[in-house]
């Protein structure tokens, strides 16, 4: 009957030590709080001040960096309009020099949207997303080479 009370007591005192590993492997993780009300207006002067600084200096940053992508876009299906092999370095230099003012022209008009969008869905103020120099995101995604 001792024998028993021991094997049953070791028993018990084994799944009691192996069960809370168990019980909160099986428990889900509770929900994240959102933030209040009072926390995002306290942050709202300083995404504000983050988001007009990121239009306004973003706004070239973004223009040189799109200028180049959209100059080779036009180049590559200038060339591929004509012959099937389109990265021809001897065809890309001046279909790119031929496409770089309808590149720049086009490149200014979509600039003040992609920086104003940039610095809007930036996660925090005053962060290189915000000045347009994260990735960049295709905004065609036709890119032919």
């Amino acid at each position: 009957m001792k024998k028993s009370l021991q094997n049953v007591s070791l028993a018990v005192a084994l799944l009691l030590a192996t069960a809370p590993p168990t019980l909160a492997a099986t428990q889900s993780t509770p929900a994240p709080v959102k933030a209040t009300v009072a926390s995002r207006l306290k942050s709202a002067p300083a995404a504000l001040a983050g988001f007009c600084a990121g239009a306004a200096l973003g706004m070239p940053i973004c223009f040189v960096r799109y200028m180049g992508r959209e100059t080779m876009n036009d180049a590559h299906g200038l060339i591929g309009s004509v012959m099937t092999d389109n990265n021809n370095p001897w065809l890309l230099v001046p279909a790119g020099i031929f496409c770089s003012p309808f590149a720049a022209l086009v490149t200014a008009v979509e600039t003040p949207v992609y920086a104003c969008k940039n610095a809007y869905m930036a996660d925090k103020p005053f962060s290189k997303e915000q000045f347009s120099l994260g990735t960049l995101e295709d905004p065609r995604n036709d890119q032919p080479w």
